[in-house]
């Protein structure tokens, strides 16, 4: 009888992940100059060509363009920090020069002060990949933010609406030829919004005949819990108060001071009428892991955690030698003259008086969206208030006290040192329990390939080579590869990501540090704090004096009470004598 029809292949998708500081763009440009330079061969003598050695990329050999149909490539960015405009040195953007020419997307697009929703990177992503094959060109996604990599590879995770509307701006069509592309951006920023749009009304017409067929207990809660039009007019404990009315389960898994995602579990009660933790539950039923609409490779860099701490101290370092301190200060003054417009619209932009940027700035940081929220700003707010409190401009801060207002950068300096450690762990944390899992199954979602780029010194040795050798078999495979891929179990059943555990969302207590902890492993790793047992050695060095001071007093009234009854016996016995 006839074969059953196949389906088309998926096409193919190059994805560079791992923590801060691993060299993800270096290793982006790299594969994408290893492809350019294959395609660019003259040689027709083999099935393979010879990519000419550089600077950064050694000899290696990559697929001839006829066989997997790709010139060059490009590089479409999946940092949440590096898609903000002005934070070049605080994100550690890419320059034109390590560009090497390698067209790069969604670099320095949108304006500091508009917030980038999930739904809308992935239709400006998607708009970005779809370019980039119609050029025949290989798209490589390089970042550290995982959750904007997984809105790319598992579309069926993102949430039915985008309750903050099209924050979009001018401009948003990313990078060519290493150079910020002006032209068009208008209508391509208008087209990015329209796909957006588009798609989420067809999401939302299938959600709506999803709810008319099956009736959920939840629809009567919206009745119950009214979510004001306005949340940024609440204050976080009256948002957590309400969130614990409208979706305990999510209020379980959010923290009270999480005012971000807390009010974007409302917006999602609000404008769907069911709480987020349903929706993620349905997810999860439908299989929304189930598979991928790409032909995947991921790249993960890692870096041993002691050289990993150092050059990350050393990179912040190398940063205020650069000017993150005036990087800093023109990003407050751009956002102290937009803060206010828009929809409140009251202030004056040149409002300059000492009422006017002070209200401006609490309201910056007590409402933090878009650049606010990014690590490399934040950590400066106690600096920025001191040196603007009373002031807009600069130049009507000298006489703010200078030497309080170093102090204060200097603060910043080892407060965004330590928040960028734990954001390297937090995204090696996330790699490990909501990627790898898909390359382990016993039918891999994606191969995934480990590269440890500890040693600089390795790169042209080591690392570059066993890439650009990956990237050459990735790109002429048409089966699934699946060499290299560990511990496979054939049995083997994996439900990862935030849709895993949404039953065992659970808060903890720590009475000791008065804390409130998020799930059991942040309860278990804040009991092996350094800060925790601080408190506790503390608190039971306290308790032995304590217990010290109340066997003395104990034993102070004993003896007195002795001393007493002693002080009596012979006062009788003199009685006794004398009659």
């Amino acid at each position: 009888g006839p074969s059953p029809p196949t389906a088309p292949p998926r096409p193919k998708l190059v994805v560079v992940i791992g923590s801060t500081g691993t060299g993800k763009s270096k290793l982006a440009v790299d594969l994408a100059r290893g492809v350019a330079a294959a395609a660019a061969s003259d040689s027709s003598s083999s099935s393979s060509v010879t990519v000419t050695p550089t600077p950064s990329a050694p000899t290696s050999t990559i697929p001839r363009p006829a066989e997997h149909g790709y010139v060059g490539g490009e590089v479409i960015s999946a940092d949440s920090m590096q898609v903000y405009i002005g934070n070049d040195i605080s994100s550690a953007t890419v320059t034109e020069e390590e560009m090497m020419g390698v067209p790069h997307h969604l670099v320095s697009v949108i304006s500091p002060d508009r917030q980038l929703a999930l739904e809308e990177f992935r239709a400006m992503a998607m708009r970005s990949i779809s370019a980039t094959q119609s050029r025949r060109t290989l798209p490589i996604v390089a970042g550290g933010t995982i959750a904007w990599v997984e809105a790319l590879l598992f579309p069926g995770l993102l949430e039915p609406s985008s309750p903050s509307g099209p924050t979009l701006t001018a401009g948003a069509v990313g990078i060519g030829n290493g150079k910020k592309e002006a032209k068009g951006a208008t209508e391509a920023t208008e087209a990015t919004a329209t796909e957006a749009k588009e798609a989420t009304e067809a999401e939302e017409a299938t959600e709506a005949a999803e709810a008319a067929e099956t009736p959920s207990a939840t629809a009567d809660a919206k009745a119950d819990v009214a979510v004001p039009a306005d949340l940024t007019q609440l204050e976080k404990g009256e948002l957590y108060a309400l969130l614990l009315r409208a979706d305990p389960l999510m209020a379980n898994k959010l923290h009270a001071n999480d005012t971000r995602k807390v009010r974007r579990a409302l917006q999602v009660f609000r404008d769907t009428g069911r709480p987020l933790s349903a929706e993620l539950m349905r997810k999860k039923e439908k299989g929304a892991y189930s598979s991928t609409p790409f032909d995947v490779c991921v790249f993960w860099l890692s870096c041993d955690n002691e050289v990993l701490r150092q050059r990350l101290d050393s990179r912040i370092d190398r940063m205020v030698e650069q000017g993150l301190k005036q990087e800093v200060e023109r990003l407050c003054e751009t956002l102290i003259s937009s803060s206010g417009q828009g929809a409140k619209g009251a202030e004056s932009k040149n409002r300059g008086s000492a009422e006017g940027s002070s209200a401006k700035l609490e309201r910056i940081f007590k409402e933090p969206i878009g650049l606010v929220q990014s690590i490399g700003f934040r950590q400066f707010e106690r600096y920025l208030k001191s040196k603007y409190s009373g002031c807009l401009s600069r130049m009507d801060a000298s006489q703010i006290d200078a030497k309080r207002n170093e102090e204060l950068f200097r603060s910043g300096l080892e407060t965004l040192k330590v928040a960028t450690r734990r954001y390297a762990k937090r995204q090696i944390r996330w790699i490990k329990t909501r990627m790898l899992p898909f390359s382990q199954l016993q039918r891999p979602l994606f191969e995934m390939h480990q590269l440890d780029t500890t040693t600089k010194e390795k790169w042209q040795t080591d690392v570059l080579p066993k890439a650009l050798a990956i990237l050459r078999r990735f790109l002429a495979k048409k089966e699934h590869f699946q060499e290299d891929i560990k511990d496979r179990n054939a049995d083997a059943q994996y439900s990862v990501g935030i849709v895993s555990s949404i039953g065992s969302w659970k808060k903890y207590r720590c009475e000791e540090c008065n804390r409130t902890l998020n799930g059991k492993n942040e309860y278990e790793v804040h009991l092996k704090s350094r800060g925790h047992k601080k408190r506790r050695a503390k608190r039971r060095k306290r308790q032995r004096q304590q217990n010290r001071a109340e066997t003395v007093r104990a034993s102070r009234k004993a003896a007195r009470i002795l001393n007493a009854e002693g002080c009596k016996e012979l006062n009788d016995d003199k009685g006794r004598s004398n009659g």
